[in-house]
């Protein structure tokens, strides 16, 4: 599926109204889609509204720097170019910035394309400084210095930004319905193809969560890793040197993963249900709780403070947590308890991992809506159907009966 990103683009208007015309041109001659404030219908304090809903429904935001300070607001004193800028960085959009030098304004000027009075600030030009200064310090900026570069310069920063940043984008209705449809058809029939059987394989389980995986995909977010079960041990001998951490305090039931969606070169790491008493966040939570719990990052999610660990082996598995996530294995964790069918009565038997390679996947706090949680149990129904039979006998190591 072919994605469209809308691009945002910002600058002062009499004086680069040429600049932002073949901003917008080059946008389009990439297959994506220009907006910015000309769009609106005037400066006003809606109107201050409808720039912010731009920018938020925008995947990048770029700046033309020219000469201008531009036109102010009269509630905040600043001008709409920097409120702009403020609420795209404030947003966590990415930021381009063509900064157009004094060389290319004084070519402008030497062309008779622009007076010295409409080019330069000549009012607010503390303000001007303030923000020219700011805006070097704070984002990457790409200097252009004669007009027949902009185009060029532009086709480069979006490629970059396309391959650094995880973004939504705007795809057809039809190509996502078709897209969609042909994912769930997949899940579905799997899920009838091993329902059907008297026995099925540990790889048919694995290969439903991969099929699950897509179907993740297109419903609940683009930045899922893969998926796996894991349910409750007593560890072994041989299952020590992978314990997540060794000290006292984290109880006899630990975690440990029986299905994968990935192909795994080495034995996963078991994660503790708890840690001096407290549910370890993620995993460990979900399971005592007999339900969901959403970790949106794993950044100093872990710290002696929060589970009263020594200061080094805090220290210890924040490093690890940060290795998985630079390592793209993952960044942030939806797990789901695995409930036995009696709903009632239902003790948890596992739990379902969603492993996200990407930080803040379905919103920037720990906290699902009720609407996010029904959705994805209901996207989840025939999975569990199926991990329900396979627990029970998730020792078996090839072939898993249904009961």
């Amino acid at each position: 599926m072919e994605k469209r990103f809308q691009v945002f683009i910002s600058s002062t208007y009499e004086d680069l109204i040429v600049e932002r015309e073949l901003i917008s041109m080059a946008v389009l001659r990439s297959h994506n889609i220009p907006s910015g404030m000309e769009l609106s219908s005037g400066a006003n304090e809606r109107t201050l509204d409808v720039i912010y809903r731009w920018i938020d429904d925008s995947d990048f935001y770029v700046l033309l720097l020219g000469g201008r300070y531009g036109s102010l607001d009269p509630s905040t004193g600043l001008s709409y170019t920097e409120l702009e800028y403020n609420y795209a960085k404030v947003r966590g959009k990415p930021v381009i910035v063509l900064w157009l030098t004094e060389e290319y304004i004084d070519k402008k000027i030497a062309r008779g394309n622009a007076t010295v009075r409409v080019a330069y600030e000549r009012v607010n030009v503390d303000k001007w400084n303030n923000f020219q200064r700011r805006v070097t310090q704070d984002s990457f900026c790409i200097p252009v210095s004669d007009p027949s570069e902009l185009e060029a310069k532009i086709f480069a920063a979006l490629d970059s930004v396309k391959m650094s940043h995880s973004l939504g984008g705007w795809i057809r209705t039809s190509d996502i319905l078709e897209h969609v449809l042909d994912e769930y058809a997949r899940y579905v029939n799997c899920y009838l193809d091993i329902l059907a059987k008297d026995r099925y394989t540990r790889r048919e389980i694995e290969d439903l969560l991969k099929i699950l995986q897509g179907v993740i995909k297109s419903f609940v977010s683009p930045d899922i890793g893969w998926l796996d079960v894991m349910v409750p041990v007593k560890p072994t001998e041989a299952d020590r040197p992978r314990l997540l951490l060794q000290c006292e305090g984290t109880g006899d039931i630990w975690l440990k993963v029986i299905f994968s969606g990935m192909r795994r070169t080495n034995q996963p790491t078991l994660i503790p249900t708890r840690v001096n008493q407290k549910p370890w966040r993620g995993s460990g939570n979900a399971f005592l709780s007999r339900g969901m719990d959403y970790v949106c990052s794993f950044q100093e999610r872990y710290s002696g403070r929060d589970y009263n660990l020594p200061r080094g082996l805090a220290r210890q598995i924040e490093q690890q947590y940060a290795y998985w996530r630079q390592g793209h294995y993952f960044a942030s964790l939806l797990a789901i308890a695995i409930l036995t069918s009696e709903r009632d009565s239902a003790e948890p038997m596992g739990v379902l991992n969603f492993n996200f390679t990407r930080e803040n996947p379905l919103g920037a706090n720990d906290t699902l809506s009720p609407q996010q949680s029904d959705a994805i149990l209901n996207v989840l129904e025939p999975a569990l159907q199926i991990l329900t039979k396979a627990i029970p006998v998730h020792n078996v190591k090839e072939e898993i009966p249904v009961e």
